[in-house]
């Protein structure tokens, strides 16, 4: 599916058309599914995605209902990236009009809402991200814009961040220089300093390596009807050698089936030293596993869960790659005291899987586990 790319019409084009001209190049980028255009079309359109997001920006044109409802649809859609903040919020706060962000690109920095659904309050933050860009090859460039997005689902004691993330270049770079994921690890403070300066709110990071391999593990890993499957970690090395690539190095990546062998052959042995019951291996294995993930001061770790608790209650389903936020930061301005988050590891958060329910699946299961830490 394309990009959000976007090409504003010239200074002087009518405001309905420059409405309908970034409508459908929203409606028809990745950000917006097949499935929620056509839920949120009153004819059933059918077609093409093109054709669809054509028809529907006609509407944008003029017909703020309808863009509302399209934002409303947005900001429900699962994301792929998800953290989770606690912290009082008396109220929400005065932003855009949640209608302009279909019909209006916004300012470098922007903020659409409120969206009222349940008991939550949505803001849709922005950032534009410049690109210079050639239709054929040896022509001058043009500047288009990419658009950064990050949806904040707000409450009464926590606030949730659910967000895509873009493939671009540096604004300097030239075409030719490759793709690489934008730094959303330095956009989601600002988004929270944002929630701050206008609520005077105060939130705090989650503990996912508590809520996870406390909370998490101690109600289901090893408990009946349930599958925890270990998948990756990553971690740093304390004076251990350990290698996943074949050469030392301070950092380790490894398949969790090959460290959750090496635990099962651990207990099996030392439950055959102390001449203990096999029916103990089980558990021995779960903590060695356990006590070896956290004493490698884990940088990430990737698990699956399935399982069907007894009685009424729902399936779980769970598939996510938990980056703990442990990683480092780098002062940027010591005067003012401010620091630049380095990468992915030095922010609490999760990448989830869309065929878990994406961000939303992911922040329905780790709530429980994150309200008291």
């Amino acid at each position: 599916m394309p990009r959000y790319f976007f090409l504003p019409l010239a200074g002087n084009a009518q405001d309905d058309l420059k409405r309908k001209h970034h409508a459908e190049h929203l409606l028809s980028s990745d950000e917006f599914t097949v499935d929620l255009l056509r839920a949120e079309s009153a004819r059933g359109e059918r077609g093409t995605k093109a054709e669809m997001a054509a028809t529907l920006s006609e509407l944008a044109r003029h017909d703020s209902a309808f863009c509302e409802r399209v934002a409303l649809a947005y900001v429900r859609q699962p994301k792929t990236w998800l953290t989770v903040l606690h912290g009082e919020t008396a109220q929400g706060f005065r932003a855009r009009a949640p209608a302009e962000f279909i019909t209006d690109h916004g300012a470098d920095e922007d903020c659409f809402g409120p969206i009222t659904h349940g008991s939550a309050l949505y803001y849709i933050y922005t950032r534009s991200v410049p690109q210079w860009h050639s239709e054929v090859e040896g022509a001058k460039p043009t500047k288009r814009l990419l658009r950064w997005t990050c949806v904040i689902q707000m409450t009464r004691s926590w606030i949730a961040l659910h967000w895509n993330n873009i493939s671009y270049r540096e604004e300097k770079a030239g075409e030719a220089a490759r793709l690489d994921q934008y730094p959303y690890w330095n956009e989601v403070p600002l988004v929270v300093n944002l929630v701050h300066s206008r609520c005077g709110a105060e939130y705090r990071l989650p503990n996912l390596l508590r809520a996870v391999l406390t909370g998490a593990w101690e109600r289901y890993e090893g408990k009946p009807g349930f599958e925890w499957t270990h998948e990756r970690i990553r971690a740093e090395a304390h004076g251990v050698a350990l290698s996943a690539s074949g050469k030392k190095q301070e950092e380790i990546e490894l398949d969790a089936s090959g460290v959750q062998a090496l635990t099962r052959a651990q207990a099996e042995a030392a439950v055959d030293e102390l001449g203990a019951d096999p029916s103990n291996i089980p558990r021995v294995e779960r903590r060695l596993l356990h006590d070896l993930i956290h004493r490698w001061n884990p940088k990430s770790y990737q698990f699956r869960l399935e399982g069907k608790p007894a009685g009424a209650e729902p399936p779980v389903r769970f598939r996510g790659h938990v980056y703990f936020g442990t990683g480092h930061f780098q002062v940027a301005s010591a005067a003012a005291g401010q620091f630049r988050r380095t990468g992915v590891d030095a922010l609490a958060h999760v990448k989830c899987f869309s065929e878990y329910g994406g961000s939303t699946g992911a922040l329905e299961f780790l709530l429980p586990f994150l309200s008291g830490v």
